[in-house]
């Protein structure tokens, strides 16, 4: 990737720089819920292996833990790109608009689609963390018994 200066006064378009902020938010939803799922299927053999010595009641609840913080993770994730979708349609059903009443309601669906995206992608992030944070303590938890 080419140097690229930090001035305001740069000669790249805002609407590059709007260009690669969406390319980069739309791969990290790719790649968490990716990684989500695979480690979704690591805890699920983890809980269900049996492999000596059997699982403690603390395994077991930092298992479930995590399956249920990856399987969220995964969930908002497929959220975030169908509400990233509606949210797309509203805005150009709003820039089609001819008169401004309908315009006004497709702004405010537009928006509407906006906050639920911006939840999903923070509840992506934070399950996932929290799903990471399980899968270790399981791993150490076994390490260490």
């Amino acid at each position: 990737m080419p140097a690229e200066q930090d001035s305001p006064s740069s000669s790249l378009d805002p609407q590059t720089l709007y260009n690669r902020a969406r390319e980069a938010g739309a791969e990290n939803r790719k790649l968490l819920v990716s990684l989500s799922t695979g480690s979704l299927a690591f805890l699920f053999v983890g809980l269900t292996q049996q492999s000596p010595p059997d699982l403690t009641g603390f395994q077991k609840t930092v298992i479930c833990f995590g399956l249920a913080c990856f399987s969220v993770s995964i969930f908002c994730g497929v959220s975030a790109f169908q509400l990233d979708a509606r949210r797309n349609y509203a805005w150009a059903r709003e820039l089609q608009s001819q008169n401004e009443s309908e315009r006004e309601k497709f702004r405010q669906e537009r928006h509407a689609w906006r906050k639920l995206l911006k939840l999903c992608a923070l509840a992506l992030h934070v399950f996932f963390l929290l799903g990471i944070a399980a899968a270790a303590m399981y791993v150490g938890a076994r390490v260490l018994s």
